[in-house]
């Protein structure tokens, strides 16, 4: 089982969007086996073809043209988690147990 740790920022154009409603947004995906994405419900899913666990966290709070720095990590004995800051500040996050990725 693989430790790991991602750590990204992003700004996005506009989060009030007929696309965002109708289908999904990739945020990041590794070989097929883990990915994140925006759904059209104020969310950020993360899930992984070996897991039936996901983190999800509400993007309400995300801004147009905001920068927005996510930490996602997993350690198989301590879980997952999921945190969205702005400005230092949490805007939202999720535990689960540990989401494998290949």
């Amino acid at each position: 089982m693989l430790e790991y740790t991602v750590m990204l920022w992003f700004k996005p154009q506009s989060v009030v969007d007929d696309r965002w409603s109708s289908r999904y947004q990739y945020c990041f995906e590794f070989t097929s086996s883990f990915q994140c994405y925006f759904t059209g419900t104020n969310n950020l899913l993360c899930d992984s073809s070996v897991n039936i666990d996901k983190l999800q966290a509400d993007t309400s709070g995300v801004g147009n043209n905001q920068w927005t720095h996510l930490s996602l990590a997993g350690h198989p004995s301590q879980g997952s988690y999921l945190v969205l800051e702005q400005s230092n500040k949490q805007i939202a996050q999720d535990l689960s147990k540990y989401i494998a990725m290949l």
